[in-house]
C-alpha cells in the first residue's frame, strides 16, 4: 500500500476521531461540513466555515495547516495514532530550536483541541468579525417621530417636559426643569425663552461635550412652553414625570 493511500486513510481516521467535523487538505480545513446534499444546507455550511475560519488569518491557517499535515505524515509513516500523546515524538524528530519546538507544540495542541469543538471555533470567528465591524450610530429622530412619541402622553405639561428632554435641550440625563422659575423670558428676543436646567448634582461627572446650564429655545417649542407655564405659580411643578419616566 502506497504512502499516499496510507495518508488518505489516516486522514479519514483523524477526521472520524479527532476532527469529526472536517477534512484536511494542504492549506485549508473544512471545519463545519454539510452532512447533507441539500444545496441550502451546503450553502449554510459554506458560510459557517467562512465565519469559523475568520478566527485566524489565511496565512495563519496555511502555516498551522502545514504543521498539522507534517504531523499526520509522521504518524502515518511510523504507524502511530494522530493523537496528542504522539506530538512530543514528532517534535523531537524535527530537531527544532527550542523556540520553534514550543511554537510547533502549541500549534498542534491548539489545532487538536479546537478541532473537537467546531461551534467554539465558529464563535471565535464571529467575535473577531464583530470586533472589526465599525460602530453604527442610530440616525437622529425626525420631528414627526418625536411628535408621535410625545403625543402618547395625556397632559400638555407632560408633553412639554418630554419634548424638552427629547429635543436635546438637556445638558445631562439627570436634569429636569420642574418649576416655572426654570423658564426665563429672553430680554433681546421676545419669541425666545431661556431654560435654566439648574445646578448639576455634585456627583455628576464632567463632560466637555454636554450643553450649558442655560439653553435658549425658539420657535414653536418656545411658544408652546410659554403658553403651558402661563397659568403656573412660581413654585408649581411642570410635570410629575421623573427622569426615569422620560427615558
Amino acid at each position: 500500500m502506497g504512502n499516499s493511500t496510507q495518508l488518505h486513510q489516516q486522514q479519514e481516521i483523524f477526521q472520524s476521531s479527532l476532527l469529526p467535523q472536517g477534512t484536511i487538505s494542504k492549506n485549508e480545513f473544512t471545519l463545519i461540513p454539510a452532512r447533507s446534499h441539500d444545496p441550502y444546507i451546503v450553502a449554510l455550511a459554506s458560510e459557517a466555515n467562512h465565519i469559523a475560519k475568520g478566527m485566524w488569518t489565511r496565512t495563519t491557517w496555511e502555516q498551522r495547516g502545514s504543521i498539522l499535515r507534517r504531523f499526520i505524515e509522521f504518524t502515518v509513516r511510523h504507524k502511530l495514532d494522530t493523537t496528542e500523546e504522539n506530538i512530543p515524538l514528532f517534535i523531537v524528530s524535527l530537531q527544532l530550536a527550542k523556540s520553534s519546538a514550543i511554537q510547533y507544540t502549541r500549534t498542534l495542541l491548539t489545532l487538536l483541541a479546537t478541532a473537537r469543538t467546531p461551534t467554539q471555533m465558529f464563535l471565535m470567528g464571529l467575535q473577531k468579525t464583530a470586533a472589526q465591524d465599525p460602530l453604527k450610530q442610530a440616525r437622529p429622530m425626525l420631528r414627526w417621530e418625536l411628535d408621535m412619541i410625545i403625543a402618547t402622553l395625556k397632559t400638555e405639561r407632560d408633553q412639554v417636559a418630554l419634548r424638552l428632554k427629547l429635543c436635546d435641550f438637556s445638558p445631562s440625563a439627570g436634569c429636569n426643569p420642574s418649576q416655572k422659575q426654570n423658564f426665563v423670558p429672553h430680554e433681546q428676543d421676545p419669541n425666545a425663552i431661556i431654560v435654566d436646567w439648574g445646578a448639576l448634582p455634585k456627583t455628576f461627572k464632567s463632560d466637555p461635550h454636554r450643553r450649558a446650564r442655560y439653553v435658549v429655545i425658539q420657535g414653536a417649542d418656545a411658544q408652546r412652553v410659554r403658553e403651558t407655564i402661563k397659568g403656573m405659580t412660581s413654585d408649581e411643578k411642570l410635570t410629575s414625570l421623573t427622569t426615569k419616566d422620560m427615558e
